[in-house]
């Protein structure tokens, strides 16, 4: 270990932490940084660790977004039919279902969810949503 990692654990251990875990931050730039969990006995299985994997990711991407870390990420506007399709999709309604309630083909319903997928960087029409209430797009 450098000196600067002894110095780091010797800290620690002036503050009861001998045992804890640390879960490596990682954001779309890459490696960000640490979040460690430390007491006198620290005691977790994997979906514990998994867990806190999670919550130090929400954690560190609130901690940037309250400082304006993230204003340099444009802010892509949805159109009113693709957040109206987005906010049907969170009330679990199929793409049939939103064709149905919208009077618009199934297929324009998918065009619309996916169209706003991709304007919020998301995978999937789930990701799509939690974007979509992330964002306050969704209420």
């Amino acid at each position: 270990m450098t000196a600067a990692a002894q110095q780091v654990l010797s800290e620690a251990r002036d503050y009861g932490m001998y045992d804890g875990v640390c879960v490596p931050v990682h954001g779309l730039q890459g490696y960000q940084g640490m979040l460690i969990f430390g007491g006198p006995e620290v005691r977790l299985n994997e979906r514990e660790i998994s867990v806190l994997h999670l919550v130090g990711i929400y954690a560190s991407n609130k901690v940037r977004e309250l400082v304006g870390a993230n204003t340099n990420r444009p802010r892509h506007r949805l159109t009113p039919r693709e957040l109206e399709c987005l906010k049907w999709s969170d009330a679990g309604k199929t793409s049939w279902e939103i064709s149905q309630i919208l009077n618009i083909s199934q297929h324009t319903a998918d065009w619309y969810l996916a169209s706003a997928a991709r304007k919020l960087h998301a995978a999937n029409r789930t990701h799509a949503v939690a974007e979509g209430f992330r964002l306050g797009l969704i209420r």
